[in-house]
């Protein structure tokens, strides 16, 4: 917590926290059209329930056309 406390007073962003960054991630994974399955591996989800909330978080800003959501393309390079 030391790190986020840091970067808070840094940046001035208050609400920052490893939850935030978690979301973040999981929304735009969603927006950028990738897996459920594999979102839900790498949350430890045991099971769809949680995960279902970001599908619907995503959903929204799809229709919403926003980009604020949107990763960069390197996140969606496949590995060769």
């Amino acid at each position: 917590m030391q790190l986020f406390f840091r970067i808070r007073k840094w940046t001035g962003v208050e609400r920052l926290h490893p939850n935030l960054l978690r979301h973040t991630f999981a929304v735009s994974y969603l927006v950028g059209g990738r897996n459920l399955e594999f979102l839900r591996d790498m949350l430890g989800h045991s099971d769809y329930t949680t995960t279902r909330d970001y599908v619907k978080m995503a959903n929204q800003y799809r229709m919403m056309d926003a980009d604020v959501y949107k990763l960069d393309d390197i996140f969606f390079r496949q590995i060769k």
